[in-house]
């Protein structure tokens, strides 16, 4: 006869439950994955917002040194307070990944493409409206394609009165 131990209060873990915690576990970890996911969009998207408001603030900033007769900051194509704000968001999507032109009606003023890492293409229009002799209403927006898996056409823009 064989000697057998039998054992009374065994421990430990079925297959199942192993499975089990396995399962809770992935679903976890693919919630903290997506979790980082978006965060990393935001964080490219709140760069994106920063550099281009910089650039628009660097530009206000520019415009405004200059001399109230300089060329730069007179209504270049005469269409006053309702040409301020061109481009508009459609006319931005519209002209996609591409400088629009400046200067004719229901057109910006002055435009230019700005490349501050090398790489991402910025591009800045501003406006001017000529309220006096001595006042300008000017202003300025900053479009750019956003990175991303949908990529679109953003924008901001900065408004100010110089008297």
């Amino acid at each position: 006869m064989k000697n057998k131990m039998i054992i009374k209060n065994q421990q430990g873990y079925t297959l199942v439950e192993v499975m089990i915690a396995v399962a809770i576990f992935a679903v976890g970890i693919m919630a903290i994955f997506s979790m980082q996911i978006a965060a990393t969009r935001g964080n490219a998207t709140a760069r994106e917002t920063t550099e281009a408001l910089s650039i628009a603030q660097d530009t206000m900033e520019s415009l405004l040194a200059l001399q109230i007769n300089h060329a730069n900051i007179n209504d270049r194509n005469g269409d006053g307070a309702a040409g301020l704000f061109a481009p508009t968001r459609v006319q931005v999507l519209a002209g996609g990944n591409a400088l629009l032109p400046d200067g004719g009606a229901n057109q910006p003023d002055f435009a230019r493409r700005v490349r501050p890492d090398g790489i991402r293409e910025y591009y800045v229009y501003w406006n001017v409206n000529n309220i006096g002799v001595n006042s300008r209403e000017i202003c300025v927006i900053v479009a750019w394609n956003s990175s991303g898996l949908m990529r679109s056409m953003k924008r901001v823009q900065l408004r100010y009165i110089r008297i």
